[in-house]
């Protein structure tokens, strides 16, 4: 694999990665180098570098009692959510509801039959018991 020029492990040069052939892999199209973590588009990419790896959070929360940062408004509007008691999104199967969409697409996972295999340590769904293991690996014990 190439490797960044100037770069080191926890900065990714953007436009070296912009320059890379990445992979399609479980219909998303570009994958983090540093994590491993699959994304849609070179876009969002890019966010996740700027804030997981780069640590670009410039969306303080408002709450005096609260320290959390946030790569974009978006994000930051869903926690405040979590501060006001709010969950806009709901479950049309069994009603429970949700701070942000992302949660009730995950948890809409639970409902289908044809998702037969759960990851133990949190809601996540897979339809092949190699997805779950990709996703244990990575997001639980951190294996690139």
């Amino acid at each position: 694999m190439n490797t960044p020029p100037n770069t080191n492990s926890s900065i990714l040069n953007l436009p070296f990665i912009e320059s890379l052939s990445l992979p399609i892999q479980n219909n998303k199209k570009v994958i983090c180098s540093l994590c491993n973590k699959l994304f849609s588009n070179k876009n969002n990419l890019k966010t996740h570098i700027s804030s997981i790896h780069n640590k670009n959070l410039p969306f303080f929360c408002p709450y005096s009692n609260c320290s959390k940062k946030y790569p974009n408004k978006t994000k930051l509007e869903a926690h405040i959510r979590t501060h006001k008691g709010i969950k806009p999104f709901q479950c049309e199967k069994c009603g429970k509801k949700f701070n942000e969409n992302g949660n009730l697409k995950s948890h809409l996972n639970k409902h289908d039959e044809n998702i037969k295999f759960k990851c133990s340590f949190c809601e996540k769904s897979y339809k092949s018991n190699n997805h779950l293991k990709e996703h244990i690996n990575i997001i639980h014990l951190n294996h690139k």
